[in-house]
C-alpha cells in the first residue's frame, strides 16, 4: 500500500509538469496509474484516471487533471491513515 501511494505522489508531481506540453505521455502515465489503482481497489482513482485518458480538449484534460489529482490525493491521505501516519 506504501509502495502504491509513493507512486501515485511521483506522478502527481509529474502530470503537473507534462499535461500541458506531452498529453500523450501524460496520458501513459494515467494508465500505468490506471493498471495499479485497480490492483489496490481505489476504484475513484481508476475512474478518474479513465476520464483523463479519455479528454480531448485542453479544457476538458485540465478539468480532468484536477479531478485526478484531487483523486491521488484522498487515496494518498487513506492510506497514510490505514498505515497511522
Amino acid at each position: 500500500m506504501s509502495l502504491f501511494g509513493a507512486q501515485a505522489g511521483q506522478l502527481a508531481a509529474r502530470f503537473g509538469l507534462i499535461s500541458d506540453r506531452d498529453p500523450a505521455l501524460a496520458s501513459d502515465l494515467a494508465r500505468m496509474l490506471l493498471t495499479s489503482a485497480r490492483r489496490v481497489g481505489a476504484m475513484a482513482l481508476a475512474q478518474a484516471c479513465e476520464a483523463y485518458i479519455g479528454s480531448s480538449t485542453p479544457e476538458g484534460r485540465a478539468q480532468a487533471l484536477a479531478e485526478l489529482l484531487r483523486e491521488i490525493a484522498a487515496v494518498r491521505a487513506a492510506i497514510a491513515d490505514l498505515l497511522g501516519r
